[in-house]
């Protein structure tokens, strides 16, 4: 199976200024996230957590690979209070699609491991997958 991309349309557009940096950064600044290297495990075998704002700045002054990687079941209030910044954008063929949710932001030119899914579909508002 091959995943659906959904990266353009009125809804996305929306959702993209939403996730604009600053906006993103003043509300979500609270939430606490696990450093993460390119094999999604804890950058340098330590963990180490970040506040959102905190993991921004560390993205930007980084050079290596770190993943900002998270999900549903690891960090659940993120996940759900991020959910009505892009709901909207989502097509209704997909909107009753219930499965594993992720979050995966990383510095221009950064990558995780190669990896397969069963059937799924991205929202992407920012960047691109290579």
């Amino acid at each position: 199976a091959h995943p659906v991309i959904v990266a353009s349309g009125p809804r996305v557009h929306a959702a993209r200024r939403e996730w604009r940096e600053d906006r993103f950064v003043a509300r979500f600044a609270l939430f606490h996230h696990v450093v993460k290297d390119e094999l999604v495990r804890p950058a340098g075998g330590e963990l180490e957590v970040l506040n959102s704002s905190a993991f921004v700045h560390r993205l930007q002054s980084e050079s290596r690979n770190l993943l900002w990687f998270t999900n549903d079941q690891e960090n659940p209030e993120f996940m759900a209070a991020l959910a009505p910044t892009y709901e909207a954008a989502v097509p209704a063929a997909l909107a009753a699609v219930d499965g594993f949710r992720v979050f995966s932001a990383g510095t221009v030119g950064s990558s995780h491991s190669r990896h397969a899914h069963r059937e799924s579909w991205l929202l992407q508002l920012s960047g691109r997958k290579g």
